[in-house]
């Protein structure tokens, strides 16, 4: 069974976050994520930081 696209998404957004790019610079790197969806990423990476790196 593979993962939720939205799971891909994150992975995308968090890996995007973790090398230096900008969230508006993201949005545009990948049309079909909304800027609203990379904050919200990037929101949900940040609270949660230590149970995703592991």
């Amino acid at each position: 069974m593979s993962p939720p696209a939205a799971w891909k998404e994150t992975a995308i957004i968090v890996n995007a976050f973790r090398q230096g790019l900008l969230p508006k610079s993201m949005a545009q790197s990948y049309p079909r994520l909304e800027l609203e969806k990379v904050y919200g990423a990037i929101a949900f990476y940040l609270a949660n930081r230590s149970e995703i790196d592991d």
